[in-house]
């Protein structure tokens, strides 16, 4: 949660007394989030099985936003965003579209302006998906506001050290911010996970998930 990479840790408790070699470090992360392995293929299923996903891809441009903010002032619902946008937007958008493909032909393809065109273009079947869909956003800020602290961490880390650890990694921060999404204290989630997922029913992994998991009731003595 903290983006603070393993030679990092090591050298905090290097500082305190604690010599831990980076072998050990390892080998203690993946035990633990090996445990995690069938948890994280189940929550990859439910994800990529959703109907509305966000991903880092692209944005749009001013002219478009402008009815973006209407909608959203109007509260309109899902249906009446995409009509908004099919009578608004859908003019504005097919208009660029012809401009790009008419100066894509008067410029040099290696040429700043002859990339941009190229890559606007290469992506513009994918764009049009907000023009079938109210629930969609236009853009991906919900993402990308999700994902900022992992370009932290990003920058921090560098190297994974091994496709395996990149990985690991990938799970942990996953499941983090689930717990993030969720407020759920993800130490306290993961120190609950770990001690359940073992004798957990696999036709009750689910339950395990941040945003179904309940911490385990005290037995009564």
């Amino acid at each position: 949660m903290e983006h603070t990479p393993l030679h990092r840790l090591i050298q905090r408790f290097a500082r305190s007394g604690l010599q831990i070699p980076p072998a050990t470090m390892g080998q203690w992360i993946k035990s633990g989030i090996d445990l995690l392995l069938l948890l994280y293929q189940l929550y990859e299923k439910l994800i990529f099985g959703a109907s509305y996903l966000q991903m880092d891809e692209t944005t749009f441009i001013k002219l478009l936003y402008q009815i973006e903010e209407n909608a959203k002032n109007l509260q309109l619902s899902a249906d009446q965003r995409l009509e908004l946008r099919l009578k608004e937007s859908k003019p504005i958008f097919d208009a660029l579209g012809e401009w790009l493909q008419t100066n894509y032909n008067l410029v040099t393809p290696a040429s700043p302006i002859g990339k941009a065109i190229a890559y606007a273009l290469h992506r513009w079947e994918n764009m049009k998906v907000f023009l079938t869909d109210g629930r969609i956003e236009i853009d991906n800020n919900l993402v990308e506001n999700a994902i900022r602290p992992a370009a932290i961490g990003r920058k921090n880390y560098l190297f994974a050290g091994s496709h395996e650890s990149a990985q690991r990694t990938a799970m942990i921060y996953t499941f983090f911010s689930a717990c993030k999404q969720y407020q759920i204290d993800p130490e306290i989630w993961l120190n609950d996970v770990l001690n359940r997922i073992q004798d957990c029913k696999i036709s009750e992994l689910g339950l395990l998930l941040p945003q179904f998991w309940k911490p385990k009731e005290k037995e009564i003595e």
